[in-house]
């Protein structure tokens, strides 16, 4: 495997080129991997210092499994890809002459030592894993071995004389002649497990296969409320299904709540439904657990109180043939709001710091998971904490306003419905909506 040794092993390798390179070229040239500011501090003679600047994540392979250790199947952490960014600076001599003259009268200094390392880097710009895997001791070996198919490649990375100046600068020492290289890509091994499932051994019930379900299917196009009632859903209410491709027998609605992810509830359409319109109360019902298909009847509102939760909805429609698999709907959000059935006290009269404590019952019941806030005015107040299924929650406001007010419960973000509709008049005559006097408090004092 790669382990994190490979960042060492591919810079030691470097180091081997560039020594080979230069002890041909120019004798007693020293190889360093030193700090810029620092490479001068033990070497007054010829020398080429190669540094490591800079890494990044390579970006093609930052979520891809390593192929030679994943098998098909098999799912893999993705390994850690870097490009590694170095800078090579020579230096000749205490004077460091760019340009000098040998005893033969040959060229020397740091402008040759430079050219030298640049061809060097230029005549092996690949790596393979058997020339890096050559420098590492028996022990390194043993538990660092350096394997990975994909090849380490050796590219010059020019810099603008801005980054030039920013990257000396940053090393705070004057500047050298230098070549910048990038170095990639260097794949180091994740050290988690790797998850190997067991073969298949059948493919659906009695080894058919997966079941073929052909259309038409049934589309939902919106959920609303029906005509001169008030928006918004509460237990206990009707919901129309607009779509297409509704019927079927039978079609039922399954709602789905993320609080309840190991079950579903099944509401059945009224009679009153056709092809593209469902009409179903949202109350009672069947509870399925879609592990192994158990249902529960929830026709007692007592029951079903205890199973339906405030908050968002998943609806989709299921439309069954005999001897066929069911036919699924898209999935539309509903958001059950809750219902507020009374506050206590009302009126609530001020403590002597100005703070009240109201409670609320509501319903479907709270669960322990979820958040509850009571909007007052302005103001959002948690709900005191409640470590249970529950219908009553408590409120404690503090510096509470004087007045009349109309709350509202929030339950994971969706509100309990502030108006209602009275009945018709003596001549029948629908009248407008007017606030929940359930949710209406007076605070004195």
């Amino acid at each position: 495997m790669t382990t994190s040794l490979a960042i060492a092993a591919v810079t030691a390798r470097l180091q081997g080129i560039l020594d080979t390179a230069l002890s041909a070229d120019v004798p007693f040239a020293e190889v360093t991997t030193r700090p810029p500011d620092r490479a001068r501090e033990e070497s007054t003679g010829n020398q080429v210092n190669l540094f490591l600047y800079n890494m990044t994540i390579n970006p093609a392979w930052r979520n891809g499994d390593l192929p030679w250790r994943v098998n098909p199947g098999e799912t893999g952490h993705a390994p850690l890809p870097l490009n590694l960014y170095y800078v090579v600076t020579a230096y000749a001599g205490e004077s460091e002459n760019g340009i000098a003259r040998g005893p033969t009268d040959d060229f020397t200094g740091s402008y040759r030592l430079l050219g030298a390392a640049m061809l060097a880097l230029h005549d092996y710009p690949v790596l393979t894993a058997e020339e890096i895997n050559s420098l590492l001791g028996a022990g390194d070996l043993d538990n660092h071995v350096f394997d990975q198919v994909e090849r380490v490649r050796i590219t010059p990375h020019s810099l603008s004389p801005d980054e030039t100046g920013k990257l000396w600068a940053g090393f705070q020492t004057p500047y050298r002649p230098s070549m910048t290289y990038e170095v990639s890509v260097v794949l180091i091994e994740s050290r988690r497990q790797r998850v190997s499932p067991l073969p298949v051994l059948r493919r659906g019930s009695e080894d058919r296969g997966v079941d073929a379900v052909i259309g038409p299917f049934p589309v939902l196009d919106e959920i609303r409320r029906p005509p001169r009632t008030r928006p918004g859903f509460q237990y206990g209410d009707r919901a129309i299904l607009n779509g297409r491709n509704l019927g079927g027998e039978p079609v039922l609605v399954r709602l789905f709540h993320p609080l309840r992810p190991e079950r579903a509830l099944l509401l059945t359409p009224g009679p009153e439904s056709t092809e593209s319109r469902l009409e179903v109360d949202l109350r009672g019902g069947r509870e399925v657990r879609l592990e192994d298909g158990v249902e529960t009847d929830l026709s007692a509102d007592a029951d079903a109180l205890l199973v339906w939760t405030a908050g968002f909805y998943e609806v989709t429609v299921e439309g069954h043939i005999v001897g066929a698999p069911p036919r699924l709907s898209n999935t539309l959000p509903l958001a059950l709001s809750p219902h507020v059935t009374s506050i206590t006290p009302n009126p609530a009269l001020r403590d002597a710091n100005g703070d009240v404590s109201l409670t609320l019952t509501c319903r479907p019941e709270v669960t322990r998971q979820q958040h509850a806030r009571l909007i007052l005015g302005d103001r959002e107040i948690p709900a005191d904490e409640h470590l249970a299924l529950t219908d009553t929650l408590s409120f404690r406001i503090v510096d509470a306003p004087a007045g009349v007010f109309v709350t509202r419960l929030r339950i994971d973000g969706v509100d309990s419905l502030p108006a209602v509709i009275p009945p018709p008049d003596a001549q029948g005559r629908p009248q407008p909506p007017i606030f929940d006097p359930a949710q209406t408090v007076t605070i004195n004092g």
